[in-house]
């Protein structure tokens, strides 16, 4: 146990610096504003109760708003996206249930389901947070291409971070 939350929590630490030192410092243009620190809570176990989930996500999205100061828009972002997880888990349950695993990873649970996963939280995610982030649905079209650019480029970036940080056989 105590194994488990020393790992964890260095995991918090390095995704949180990476994405506050690296990643939000690339500049790569005004569409694109890859997150990774997401990654973190998608991958917290299944078996999570809710409450957690959402308290963790939460305290996750408050650490990346204090780096930023972006006034609790990370928070906002993250707390909805953890709310939204079962849901997510529900509509993409693989034949087998996810019984027998204990948190959701590539090599358990095969490329496409994990993309989907990934894909559909991470997309989630960046929708609310630039939607917040604007406040306003003026440039409604402006501002979801921006969220669909940043999220196909954060869920290859967590992609790649999975297969990296996890290799292993995929079903597929």
């Amino acid at each position: 146990m105590i194994n488990i939350l020393f790992g964890n929590g260095l995991r918090f630490i390095a995704f949180i610096l990476m994405q506050v030192l690296v990643i939000n410092n690339l500049g790569l243009s005004f569409y694109i504003n890859p997150y990774l620190y997401p990654f973190l809570l998608m991958m917290l176990p299944f078996t999570i109760p809710h409450w957690l989930l959402i308290v963790i996500g939460f305290f996750t999205g408050l650490t990346v708003d204090a780096f930023c100061n972006t006034m609790g828009m990370h928070a906002a972002a993250c707390t909805f996206m953890t709310a939204m997880r079962p849901i997510v888990l529900r509509f993409l349950t693989p034949k087998g249930s996810y019984e027998s695993l204990d948190q959701p990873r590539v090599q358990s649970l095969g490329y496409g389901w994990f993309i989907a996963y990934t894909g559909t939280l991470t997309l989630l995610h960046h929708f609310f947070y630039f939607y917040i982030e604007v406040f306003s649905m003026d440039n409604f079209f402006l501002t979801f291409a921006k969220t669909l650019a940043s999220a196909i480029v954060s869920t290859v970036l967590i992609f790649l971070t999975a297969l990296i940080f996890a290799p292993g056989k995929s079903r597929g």
